[in-house]
């Protein structure tokens, strides 16, 4: 059982125990589950039974014992009627019957009310205590032995929503527990192109930054994005993050930068190009040049010509000769995989 299906158990136990003093039970579930049981169950054990819980008490002690004992009494009236209509009794011992019923009947209504109801009612509070000392023992149990910790619970406790914008998704979170600090600073600005479910328990992003990007700078901004991916998910066995340079380049190997973590590692580990924080503007590819090196990647996956034929025709749209657009595939290739 995971420490949330537990926090909820316990908060139900909580609002059992309410039920059984003539209390919400849905006001003090709701107050446990946000404030946690622990304080539910001291709340409710504040409370005293309800005036109206006590009424109801009085009322079914009076009503039920004589109706149970009038139904009773009907019964043995209409028995004894069948009894003398086949002969069976006398009408004198049909008299004498009927009038030690009717002395019965008054002596019932003058005698103490029953405790039957009384009882019942003590067995119900008594089910209300233990289920409260179900919940004491539980929250002892975690603090003593930690069965399941605060972090624990507070993972499921994020709220985590997404909006796409023209492809700029942001992701914000809510949740009753601390980020854990960026070790390595400030993170660069980046986009996140998709951040989705893999697999049973793993999480995966696939985020841009600026090819300028700094060595710390791209740590922090993978770290931050792996932060968000175990927002979304509420717990993750496994995370992976890779940064590209370029939207169109992340169906492919990351091109700066990856990040992986899984349950067990005390950190992520990161992988980093050569490259990055060693670049300068002279260094990158235009962007003629990347649209050169995406359209020939395209051409070639979608048709069986040969890359001559191919570098031919896009020398043609771009008015300039078949070794300029193989130096600028090469450029932007090079570029990709250092």
């Amino acid at each position: 059982m995971t420490g949330f299906s537990i926090y909820v158990s316990l908060a139900l136990l909580v609002a059992y125990y309410a039920s059984t003093k003539g209390r919400s039970g849905v006001k003090a579930f709701f107050l446990s589950f946000f404030l946690t049981p622990l304080i539910g169950l001291i709340v409710v054990s504040l409370l005293r039974e309800s005036s109206i819980r006590k009424m109801q008490r009085t009322m079914e002690a009076q009503q039920r014992p004589a109706e149970e004992h009038l139904n009773d009494v009907s019964k043995k009236v209409q028995e004894l009627k069948d009894l003398k209509k086949e002969d069976i009794i006398s009408e004198e011992e049909y008299q004498n019957r009927i009038s030690a019923l009717r002395q019965a009947h008054e002596n019932r209504k003058n005698a103490p009310v029953q405790t039957i109801v009384a009882d019942q009612h003590a067995q119900e509070a008594k089910r209300g205590k233990i289920a409260g000392g179900i919940v004491a023992v539980a929250l002892l149990f975690v603090f003593a032995y930690g069965s399941f910790t605060a972090d624990e619970i507070a993972d499921d406790f994020n709220i985590t929503y997404t909006t796409n914008n023209n492809g700029n998704i942001t992701t914000r979170t809510y949740s009753n527990r601390n980020a854990e600090p960026n070790p390595f600073g400030e993170f660069g600005e980046y986009r996140t192109i998709n951040m989705e479910p893999v697999n049973a328990d793993g999480m995966e992003a696939r985020i841009v930054v600026d090819p300028l990007i700094g060595y710390d700078s791209l740590k922090a901004t993978l770290f931050d994005a792996y932060q968000q991916c175990l927002a979304k998910a509420g717990r993750a066995g496994k995370v992976q993050v890779l940064a590209y340079a370029d939207e169109r380049n992340i169906n492919n190997g990351f091109s700066y930068g990856r990040l992986r973590w899984q349950a067990g590692d005390e950190e992520p580990t990161y992988e980093i190009k050569d490259k990055v924080g060693r670049l300068t503007e002279a260094d990158l590819p235009t962007a003629q040049e990347f649209d050169i090196y995406f359209i020939e990647m395209e051409m070639v996956n979608q048709s069986n010509d040969s890359y001559d034929t191919i570098e031919a025709n896009i020398a043609k749209q771009y008015n300039v000769s078949a070794d300029q657009i193989r130096d600028a595939f090469n450029k932007v290739e090079e570029f990709m995989k250092y």
